[in-house]
Order: structure tokens, then C-alpha cells, then sequence
């Protein structure tokens, strides 16, 4: 790893580390709104990274990424829920993708504040502690963009159906669970679907496939963020 590739992997991997810990918060709230608070009561519903961090989508992965060109994307350790105790039906759909929506939330909030700053500092960029400032507010816009390009891309790799990510959870509700003959297959990929997330990673079309994702995430945040403005 080059020098310039490890201070960017320094300057991102606190920013990951706040979007997951915000991905996780956000499926533990969603436990706690639907009636379970196992996740609750392990401390999840925070921003704490030390409540959250799991060894191979945490650190690893993260790192790998780095090294290989991949975009800096991971998982945190899952949320635990019970499903009986939720009180509406598939409740567990919305636990799932509270995840990644947390992230798309967050890539909009990153998107605005950058679309305000360039705003202000058109308007009164005149005025000498503007001028004077001026490398500060690159510097700060491109770690919002920075912070907007990671949050896309946990959106989109939580989004594919192999366990532990979340898209896997979407996958068993909707379309495993009432049928019972898909259900070994199922349980069969848990089993190998790390070594099967690493090994995509090697291939060049499958990082690029989820680039396209990513930047489809950030340009509809970047157009509708600019609207009126």
C-alpha cells in the first residue's frame, strides 16, 4: 500500500466506522419500534463503534478493500432480534432494511450540506474570512464527499442477498420463508457466503457492478438535493 492510498484509508476508515455504527443503531431502533428489544438491552441503539465492530466485515474487509482497489465497504456485527416478539407481521422486512436506508439517508445529509457550503461560499465569498478559508472549505467538501461515497456504498453491498448483509434478510422474508423447499439452499449459502463475498471481490465486472450501484445512489442524491437550490 502507497503512501497516498494509506492516508486516504486513514482519513476514511473513521467515516465508515460512523456508518456503520449508524446502519447498525438503525436496524437495532427499528427491533425496539416493532416490539423487540433484545438489541436494546445489549447496548446497540448507539453510535459507540466498539458496540458494533465484527473482525472480518469490520477490519478486514475494510483493509482488503484498500489494498485491492475495491470501494471501502464492510458489516459490522448483525443486530440480534427475536421475531416472535414483534408485534406486526414481517416487521423483520423493515428491521432489514432499516440498514441501508439509514445509509441513504445520510448520503442525502452529506449531498445538502455540500450543495449549502458551495452556496454560502458563492454568496459571500467576497468577504475576507471566506477568501481566507477558501482551502479549508475544499478540504471539508471533499470529506462530505468522501463521507457520501462511502454511506452509497454500504447502502448498495448491504442491499446483495448474501448473509450476513442485509439484502439476504429481504431475500428469507419475501421469498424464502413460505417455501420450505428453498430453505436448505438457504442455509446452505449462510454456511459459505463470506468466502463467496471475498472471492467477488476479486473480480474486476463484480466492482464495478456495484460502482454503477453506488454512483446511481449518489447522482439521484446530487440531483434532488439540488432542487430549487
Amino acid at each position: 500500500m502507497d503512501q497516498a492510498v494509506l492516508l486516504q484509508f486513514i482519513i476514511a476508515y473513521p467515516l465508515l466506522l460512523f456508518a456503520l455504527s449508524f446502519h447498525e443503531a438503525a436496524h437495532a431502533l427499528a427491533a425496539s419500534w416493532g416490539g423487540d428489544l433484545t438489541a436494546a438491552y445489549q447496548g446497540r441503539i448507539t453510535l459507540n463503534p466498539l458496540s458494533h465492530i465484527d473482525p472480518i466485515g469490520t477490519v478486514f474487509m475494510p483493509f482488503a478493500g484498500a489494498m485491492t482497489g475495491a470501494p471501502l465497504i464492510g458489516w459490522a456485527r448483525p443486530v440480534p432480534f427475536v421475531e416472535t416478539n414483534f408485534q406486526r407481521r414481517n416487521w423483520g422486512v423493515v428491521v432489514a432494511l432499516a440498514g441501508p436506508f439509514s445509509n441513504i439517508l445520510l448520503v442525502f445529509i452529506g449531498a445538502l450540506l455540500m450543495h449549502a457550503i458551495q452556496l454560502l461560499t458563492m454568496a459571500f465569498g467576497e468577504y475576507a474570512i471566506v477568501a481566507s478559508n477558501v482551502e479549508v472549505i475544499r478540504g471539508g467538501l471533499r470529506l462530505l464527499q468522501l463521507f457520501v461515497q462511502i454511506n452509497a456504498a454500504l447502502a448498495v453491498f448491504n442491499m446483495i442477498p448474501f448473509p450476513p448483509l442485509d439484502g439476504s434478510h429481504v431475500l428469507w422474508y419475501c421469498f424464502v420463508r413460505n417455501r420450505p423447499q428453498w430453505h436448505a439452499l438457504f442455509f446452505r449459502l449462510q454456511s459459505i457466503s463470506l468466502f463467496l463475498l471475498m472471492g467477488l471481490f476479486l473480480i474486476p465486472g463484480f466492482r464495478m457492478l456495484i460502482s454503477v450501484g453506488i454512483w446511481g445512489v449518489i447522482k439521484v442524491a446530487d440531483h434532488l438535493t439540488s432542487l430549487g437550490m
